[in-house]
């Protein structure tokens, strides 16, 4: 009996992760190929509880908005308990962490993550 629940677990752990995507703004970036860096901008509102995930694909980004949030789905606004949250969400949608920075006095942090399964020491380097 132990042995079909222990088989069961892993079978569900497996199946969430595969439905386990990343959409921004009804756009699956997870099946963008071209992709392989992304900017996640953790975004706490004065009078907000949950803070927002805004992610940088690459898309026209002039006027950061609604947008450009993590959603489900369905388009509503993904809730995250804050940036542990978003890391364990993104980690599972197969994103590994790069870089952390922050500008200015606005109150936004800035987080660049890379595809996993990308060997870095292959990809074109920028700048010096």
């Amino acid at each position: 009996m132990k042995k079909i629940i222990l088989i069961l677990l892993v079978l569900v752990g497996t199946l969430s992760q595969a439905k386990a995507q990343l959409y921004v703004a009804g756009n699956n970036v997870n099946e963008m190929s071209e992709v392989v860096y992304i900017e996640l901008i953790v975004d706490m509102r004065l009078f907000s509880r949950f803070p927002f995930a805004i992610v940088d694909y690459g898309q026209d980004m002039r006027r950061i908005g609604r947008q450009h949030r993590v959603t489900d789905v369905n388009g509503n606004d993904k809730n995250f308990n804050g940036d542990m949250d978003m890391f364990n969400h993104l980690y599972k949608n197969g994103w590994v962490h790069e870089l952390t920075f922050s500008q200015g006095s606005e109150g936004m942090i800035y987080h660049l993550f890379r595809r996993r399964g990308i060997d870095k020491e292959t990809l074109p380097r920028f700048g010096n």
